[in-house]
């Protein structure tokens, strides 16, 4: 037994504890070597960071070219058959990336006139890129003749029909995409919604794919609008819309902002009588001197027959009456669904709605404001309660052919 212990006396010792110093010198050797792996750690994550960074913006700019793209496809295989003036379209005529000219239509009216009804038909379109009042960041005011702001008006309606939105950032910011329905599908959504109201470039690139351009607006007397129509590069074609003054007035006065509008111009009624009627001799003009590019619509003439006037409408652009126009008409003329600013609604009694939601007074002290405009553009006055509420008497007391 004692020799087998002296035998193992050598491996006890090669189990030696280590000295306190050998601990301590390893212990500062691994702390000194943990210090340079973690600045080496640091040093490669910084970069991989700033990589996932730049990925991210990569993917937005990607993604915007895809969505240009596919809005692209989408246009033409939407308008594959898709005639102008009875010729199968060439896309490449009309869409502005191409440096074709677009069908372009601005539609002019005043507010409650029916001119968001009107442009949503025309949205209807494939293949149609919609302009939502571009003026409307300069005031809920009247730009007529003479008016100060008719060369900032001129300037800004010429921009966006050449898909250039440089220096448009308070309309890019108004709301306007919600009512382009196009547009509006890919932004919040595939894209930050930012890029929709910011992104200048993205915007000028998507709008120049559409070979059909609708500009609404409610701001702009046809008189200095004469000035897009000069313009041959643009090509443009106006329509203004009218409507009888009871019927405007009567809707205005469900519009708290219209009310309370801090210009006061869309509740001053004796401005709406004098601008129909400097309106009537505008157009009077416009339609002489050019014929194949101005029209007039009545509202209510549009409201009783919204299919044949509509197919007047698309003949005046040389367009077809598409299935698409067909199935909008069909799904929003019939029944009111929504809001006072929804395009959904019972159309034939809209248009005289107001014989029940004004009273004769009303009506009466209107129809004096308004005798000349109102005889000027064939809206028959009621000279008592009885007539009025007699829905046998015609509020229109001309047809369109006998004023124009």
């Amino acid at each position: 037994m004692r020799s087998k212990l002296l035998n193992n006396s050598s491996d006890i010792k090669c189990v030696r504890r280590p000295s306190r110093t050998t601990v301590i010198i390893f212990c500062i050797l691994m702390i000194f070597l943990l210090t340079i792996l973690i600045k080496s750690h640091s040093k490669t994550i910084y970069p991989v960071k700033k990589t996932v960074i730049i990925r991210k913006t990569e993917n937005v700019s990607i993604k915007a070219i895809g969505v240009v793209n596919a809005m692209r496809e989408e246009i033409a295989l939407e308008m594959e058959d898709f005639e102008i003036d009875n010729e199968v379209i060439k896309l490449t005529n009309f869409t502005p990336e191409t440096n074709g000219i677009p069908i372009r239509s601005v539609i002019i009216s005043t507010w409650r006139s029916g001119s968001s009804f009107f442009g949503d038909i025309l949205n209807s379109l494939p293949g149609s890129y919609y302009f939502y009042e571009p003026l409307r960041n300069l005031g809920d005011i009247q730009i007529r003749d003479g008016s100060s702001l008719v060369p900032k008006a001129e300037d800004d309606l010429h921009k966006l029909l050449k898909c250039n939105f440089s220096g448009m950032f308070q309309y890019m910011h108004s709301n306007f995409v919600r009512y382009n329905t196009r547009l509006h599908k890919f932004c919040g959504t595939i894209l930050p919604f930012d890029m929709c109201t910011n992104d200048v470039t993205f915007m000028s690139n998507f709008c120049s794919i559409f070979p059909i351009q609708v500009i609404k607006e409610v701001r702009l007397r046809p008189g200095p609008a004469k000035a897009i129509l000069m313009d041959s590069d643009l090509n443009v074609k106006i329509i203004l819309l009218i409507r009888d003054p009871r019927g405007i007035v009567s809707s205005r006065k469900r519009e708290k902002w219209c009310l309370f509008s801090k210009d006061r111009e869309c509740g001053d009624y004796t401005n709406l009588c004098q601008d129909l009627t400097s309106d009537f001799e505008a157009a009077k003009h416009l339609t002489k001197e050019y014929p194949q590019q101005f029209k007039v619509v009545r509202y209510e003439d549009l409201s009783l027959n919204v299919f044949a006037v509509m197919e007047d409408v698309l003949n005046f652009y040389g367009l077809p009456f598409r299935t698409e126009v067909e199935l909008f008409l069909k799904t929003h003329c019939t029944s009111n669904s929504g809001d006072t600013m929804s395009t959904y609604r019972d159309s034939k009694n809209v248009a005289f709605s107001w014989r029940y939601n004004l009273t004769f007074a009303e009506i009466e002290q209107l129809q004096s404001k308004c005798a000349d405009a109102m005889n000027l553009w064939g809206y028959r006055r009621f000279n008592s309660e009885g007539e009025l509420n007699d829905e046998t008497i015609d509020p229109i007391a001309k047809s369109f052919d006998d004023i124009f």
